[in-house]
């Protein structure tokens, strides 16, 4: 059930981020509802998944995005496979975390795929521009992620992909016994 999940989610936050309007003062910036997505499946759970996740949400954003096929692949992968490096230290379950990591994220996801899209030439914006979008990243990063996280760990708890830290604390005296 987990690519399932997966993948109605990716769907699902790739149709929501082309249809919800970039708000002017955030300098139109699309929210990043997939990056959130995978900054969730970084957090989460095992890194393979993870990939998986970087790949499908990359994938998509490019084919809903009038940019180069792949590129936001490689970017969710590198930010979600930085992220595995350090999940073990981290109280992911936190809300200040997931809106840190959804603002680091956003704001790096951002600046890459615009220097990706500089070396190609395919984009063309002032710093000015630039700056302005990154802080509307930012925000809208801070925002979505912990939004990402409880919806997608909802469903996730529902179909019994994961289990709460009451279900694992009340299964650690059954285990005890068993050698």
């Amino acid at each position: 059930m987990t690519w399932v999940v997966m993948f109605l989610a990716a769907v699902g936050a790739g149709f929501l981020q082309v249809l919800l309007p970039g708000p002017a003062w955030l300098g139109q910036a699309k929210w990043p509802l997939l990056l959130a997505l995978v900054i969730y499946y970084a957090l989460q759970r095992e890194t393979e998944v993870m990939l998986v996740a970087g790949v499908l949400a990359g994938f998509m954003q490019d084919a809903l995005s009038p940019g180069p096929l792949g590129l936001s692949a490689v970017v969710f992968v590198l930010v979600g496979w930085s992220l595995t490096r350090f999940r073990e230290l981290l109280m992911s379950e936190a809300v200040v975390t997931q809106a840190f990591f959804g603002l680091a994220g956003a704001v790096v996801a951002g600046l890459a795929q615009y220097l990706l899209l500089l070396g190609t030439h395919a984009v063309a914006l002032s710093a000015l521009t630039v700056l302005h979008k990154t802080v509307g990243l930012a925000v809208e990063g801070l925002v979505c992620t912990p939004l990402v996280f409880w919806s997608v760990g909802q469903v996730d708890r529902l179909v019994g992909n994961t289990r709460t830290a009451k279900e694992v604390e009340g299964t650690e005296g059954e285990l005890d016994g068993i050698t």
